[in-house]
């Protein structure tokens, strides 16, 4: 089993920076709001930024799609080559 094999989209320093900062801003933003109960608009920044991070999400986990297939075609093809020799 290679490394490609076990890679996660937390794996990704980039995803998981964005995914951090998000959890972090949002949890500050929800105590600012609970402040100010007389207008509750927390959940415009987290429905916004929470959409960028799930295409984030979806992007890495594509990646990591196409590194796997790529990994098991270059295996495919190098046991093709072990099996016929």
């Amino acid at each position: 089993m290679s490394r490609i094999d076990t890679l996660k989209i937390t794996d990704d320093p980039g995803f998981r920076t964005h995914a951090i900062v998000f959890a972090a801003v949002m949890t500050l933003l929800v105590v600012i709001n609970l402040f100010n109960m007389s207008n509750i608009w927390v959940h415009w920044p987290l429905l916004g930024w929470g959409l960028g991070l799930a295409f984030h999400g979806a992007a890495v986990n594509t990646q990591i799609k196409r590194l796997r297939a790529e990994a098991e075609r270059r295996r495919g093809a190098a046991n093709d080559g072990a099996s016929s020799a």
